[in-house]
Parts: structure tokens; sequence; C-alpha cells
């Protein structure tokens, strides 16, 4: 819709004169009718199906997110357990091998080769429970990460 007001001076188009007083007012109006109906509805189907895609996806992702987070849980609950078997069974056996060890070294009941078969025993249990405790808290991490999402 537009609306126009103006005025002339001198002779219209009507063979009359006009004043610079005179005021002319124009109204015009228009009506938009689509005639290709089909882009429209093509335009709206596309954006269903799209709409859809993206539930798909959406419900897809929200999926494989609780599935790692119960993978990482599981993790979790296996290394827990193996670090309660270290801490009540494994350390404290490396200790006493590794107090006999050099209790029997320095009593001269064994050697050197054996003492230092007997240490490394001892040291390599150590370092599997630390190994055990880093994958814990590489699944703690993980369980975090995979909560704030």
């Amino acid at each position: 819709m537009a609306f126009s007001n103006g005025s002339i001076q001198g002779i219209g188009a009507d063979d009359i004169y006009y004043k610079k007083s005179n005021r002319f007012n124009a109204l015009q109006l228009g009506l938009g009718v689509p005639i290709f109906l089909g882009a429209q509805k093509a335009k709206i189907n596309a954006s269903k199906t799209m709409e859809f895609m993206s539930e798909n996806n959406f419900q897809a992702a929200a999926q494989q997110l609780t599935n790692d987070y119960k993978i990482q849980l599981q993790e979790f609950e296996k290394n827990k357990e193996t670090i309660e078997y270290y801490e009540n069974k494994a350390l404290p056996n490396a200790e006493k091998i590794k107090d006999a060890a050099n209790l029997q070294y320095s009593t001269g009941e064994i050697n050197y080769l054996t003492w230092a078969n007997l240490i490394q025993n001892a040291i390599a249990i150590e370092s599997e429970y630390v190994d055990a405790v880093y994958e814990m808290n590489r699944n703690i991490i993980q369980l975090q990460y995979l909560a704030a999402k």
C-alpha cells in the first residue's frame, strides 16, 4: 500500500490552471497472489525433511553419548577393582619382596643378580599400580567430559 500527496502549478492534463495551493492525493493498493505454489510447497517439504533429519541426528548423537558414558563407567569400575587389588594385596607383597630381598642380600644368602631380579619384580608391581591409577584418572576425566556434554 502506498500513499502520495503532491501539488502542481500550471495547466494540468485536463487543460485547467492549478495554483500552488491545490493538493492532489493518490492511494495505491496491491495484492500478491502466488501463481506458482509448487516452489513454496517444495521449500516447506524440504524444511520438514531437514527437521526430521536433524531430529534423527540428535537422537543418534544422544544415544552415542549414553553408550560412551556407560563404557567409560564400566572401565572406571574395572580400574577401581584393579586399584583395590593392588592397594590391598599386590603392593604389600611387593614391599615384602623388597624387604626380604634386601635382608637376604645383606646376609649373603642371595647374590646380586637374584637380588636385582627380585627388586625388579617388586618395581614392576608398583609400576603396574601407577598405570592403573593413571587409567582410572583418565576414566574420571572422560566421564566428567561426557557428563558436561
